[in-house]
């Protein structure tokens, strides 16, 4: 990638970062009632809450589908026997219309609309809790199941994080739902019935502002551990950053004489696969010459250009290239027994000199480099010998005149 081109990406992401943050200081500083989060934000947060929200709402589906039986085992000791298999029946569809529900979740068919299809059983559990009360002629009966009906619902508004206009529509229907049961209910007194009416609304709605409330303290949570992340992040990059300059030659993008020391003391008699191994001493043939006749500017650029073809004729991510100081570089090879190393080296030099980079100072008249090979093929590794010995083969090369190799 151009650099230029890289800057503007990087900055325009700084900037798009900054944006985010300053939108997101601006919303904590809101009061809670106040919170509304922008569609951007508001995507990421349902982004990061769906798998849980999802797990939530199956497993409950699946529980309440379990009580439904289990209330059901209970029918025999209240319900007249000639209503029992009636009852039962319900009991079962209730339990099925759970299920179904759980398992529709689960499948991730409905993705995002995993909140109304909560609706639909707790809709069916109250049709047939009602419509069982009413059948049976037993207002006891019709309240106890349209009670456990709502208590149901009510865990289903303060336990799934349902979205307030699910919360509001669920508890609507549900008090409706109530409501034309104990109208259509022909026993009883209405006032007790417009007292049990009413007392089960009131709680609905309480309830449904509290579902708004916890909303939007989990909204607020998201925003706190979103800046919480940011800022981590930016310390990681800034960490990352100064490493990079501490480990990296700003003129090549080479790693550096510190980075390459830092991986010759890691080295050890245990890494096996480090043998046979082999090390190289480059230095460019009259470097001096050419800074002096050509100017800094075109020495750098001589600099970066031999940099490129080392790394384009080395065997990948194996091989290890550093810029060792000035117009010195230094090649680790692993595994490179000395005609393999020699080969590989001779390949690089080859490619220097067909680059024919001018350097006037030079009497090839071309830019060229000069190498050292040393190996070592067993045990104990002392790569300061090994140093020395590739520094010592790079003298003999410049002796020999220059642009060649000498192991």
């Amino acid at each position: 990638m151009n650099p230029s081109r890289r800057t503007r990406e990087n900055r325009a992401q700084a900037e798009t970062g900054d944006i985010l943050k300053s939108d997101i200081e601006a919303l904590l500083n809101l009061r809670l009632r106040n919170l509304a989060l922008p569609p951007d934000l508001l995507a990421r947060y349902n982004a990061r809450t769906a798998t849980t929200n999802r797990k939530i709402m199956a497993n409950w589906c699946a529980r309440v589908g379990g009580l439904s039986l289990l209330i059901g085992a209970l029918d025999p000791f209240a319900v007249p026997p000639a209503l029992l298999p009636g009852f039962i029946i319900c009991r079962l569809l209730i339990s099925l219309a759970f299920w179904l529900c759980s398992a529709a979740i689960t499948s991730k068919k409905f993705a995002g609309r995993e909140y109304s299809l909560i609706i639909i059983p707790c809709t069916v559990m109250m049709i047939l809790a009602g419509t069982g009360g009413i059948i049976a002629h037993r207002d006891d009966l019709l309240f106890v199941n349209l009670t456990v009906g709502v208590v149901i619902i009510y865990t289903a508004i303060m336990v799934l994080r349902l979205r307030l206009r699910d919360a509001q529509l669920l508890g609507y229907l549900s008090v409706a739902v109530m409501g034309i049961s104990l109208l259509a209910s022909g026993g009883g007194h209405a006032p007790e019935k417009l007292q049990i009416f009413g007392f089960f609304s009131v709680v609905m709605v309480v309830l449904t502002h509290a579902r708004r409330i916890q909303n939007l303290y989990q909204q607020r949570m998201f925003l706190m551990n979103l800046r919480d992340e940011m800022s981590h992040s930016e310390v990681s990059a800034l960490n990352e950053q100064l490493s990079n300059i501490a480990y990296t030659d700003q003129l090549t993008g080479l790693p550096n004489r510190r980075y390459f020391d830092e991986i010759c003391a890691s080295m050890s008699d245990e890494t096996i696969n480090l043998f046979p191994l082999s090390l190289c001493m480059a230095d460019i043939d009259h470097f001096k010459t050419l800074n002096d006749n050509l100017g800094h500017l075109q020495g750098d650029r001589c600099l970066r250009l031999v940099a490129t073809v080392i790394r384009q004729n080395l065997r990948g991510k194996r091989d290890i290239l550093a810029r060792y100081g000035g117009e010195e570089f230094v090649i680790v090879l692993p595994g490179a027994a000395a005609s393999t190393a020699r080969l590989i080296v001779e390949r690089i030099r080859a490619a220097i000199e067909t680059l024919a980079h001018p350097n006037p100072g030079s009497p090839f008249g071309i830019v060229t480099a000069s190498f050292g090979v040393a190996t070592t093929e067993a045990q104990p590794l002392s790569i300061q010998a090994l140093i020395a010995d590739a520094d010592n083969a790079l003298y003999r090369a410049k002796s020999a005149g220059r642009n060649t190799v000498t192991a």
